[in-house]
């Protein structure tokens, strides 16, 4: 499984790749973290590896930058079609970008993410986890954890 995250000691991107043979995360300025046969369920996380949180959601990995560059194509296209009163076109090209959308979700894998750190940790594809998807009220707590830890 690959992991993406911000080193908690220098602030740099690392990114990990954990194995049964390789158990440990580390970045270039000294940080390290030993993964735990207990943190794992199978080769799924059942944790955060990079700081042992419990609460992980589960999303497709995917960039949002891309995701959106669709959805204003789409807009672009849809709107010129309207525009020059091709119906037709215009429902056509709507369709089309649905059938994308189931088909991009039905073949990406997900990728879960750490509500406290937000390290990403990629996982094969078809691997089962427990983890949901993304809970607003969870991602609050954590927020207005961050805000107070900066505070003081």
């Amino acid at each position: 499984m690959r992991i993406d995250l911000n080193c908690p000691a220098c602030g740099r991107p690392v990114r990990s790749h954990v194995s049964p043979v390789e158990r440990t995360i580390a970045c270039d300025c000294g940080w390290r973290r030993a993964v735990r046969s207990d943190e794992l369920e199978g080769s799924a996380p059942r944790v955060c590896l990079a700081c042992g949180n419990e609460d992980l959601w589960r999303q497709k990995d995917f960039p949002q930058a891309a995701g959106l560059a669709v959805i204003a194509v789409q807009i672009a296209v849809s709107t010129t079609f309207w525009y020059l009163h091709r119906p037709i076109w215009t429902y056509i090209t709507l369709a089309a970008f649905a059938v994308l959308d189931m088909l991009l979700f039905a073949l990406l894998p997900d990728v879960l993410v750490c509500y406290r750190c937000r390290t990403r940790h990629r996982m094969a594809a078809g691997e089962p986890s427990r983890h949901g998807s993304f809970d607003h009220e969870r991602a609050e707590r954590y927020r207005q954890e961050r805000l107070r830890a900066a505070d003081k």
